[in-house]
């Protein structure tokens, strides 16, 4: 646990350092991803799963503000359609940073959460149509401002893959 503690301190370290050296990024600067839905003023998503097999497909992602400013709360809507009744769901979270410098993506969290413990209400899922949001805090004054990725893949409790998606949001100043 320790160990895992002072690489995720060094990662910080690391993101902070490489953000001095990098010019704060305009909420209209084109920032690099490959995502084939746009929302206005930058934050885009892609459903990741390109499998058509998949239980979950979503089909729209939105989120409010569309760029993150230092101090902001922030609502991540996700709409889709469930091709099954799903009665559990676990989600892994990986976070990871835009270094433009480098012009590489750094992860600093990997966690997976059991979403229907998380959330009440939520599950079971019925086959159909599909919506959940997800409010989040403001973004620590600390962090450095860029372009955040979020890559989100729902699993079943056996670990088969149900769906996918990834959110690029910038938070500038």
């Amino acid at each position: 646990m320790r160990a895992s503690i002072d690489f995720q301190f060094c990662v910080l370290c690391t993101l902070i350092v490489a953000s001095l050296a990098v010019p704060v990024i305009s909420p209209k600067a084109r920032f690099p991803s490959n995502a084939d839905q746009s929302l206005p003023n930058g934050t885009s998503w892609i459903d990741c799963d390109e499998n058509e097999t998949r239980i979950l497909h979503f089909t729209a992602v939105t989120s409010e503000p569309s760029v993150v400013h230092t101090g902001e709360k922030q609502v991540v809507t996700k709409f889709g359609v469930a091709a099954a009744d799903v009665p559990a769901l676990t989600v892994t979270y990986r976070q990871l940073y835009h270094l433009p410098l480098l012009d590489r993506w750094v992860e600093f969290i990997h966690i997976s959460v059991d979403l229907c413990r998380e959330r009440s209400g939520l599950c079971p899922i019925r086959a159909g149509p599909f919506s959940t949001a997800e409010q989040h805090p403001p973004v620590n004054p600390l962090s450095p401002h860029g372009l955040y990725r979020s890559l989100q893949t729902f699993h079943d409790p056996r670990g088969t893959l149900l769906g996918c998606v990834r959110i690029d949001v910038p938070y500038v100043p």
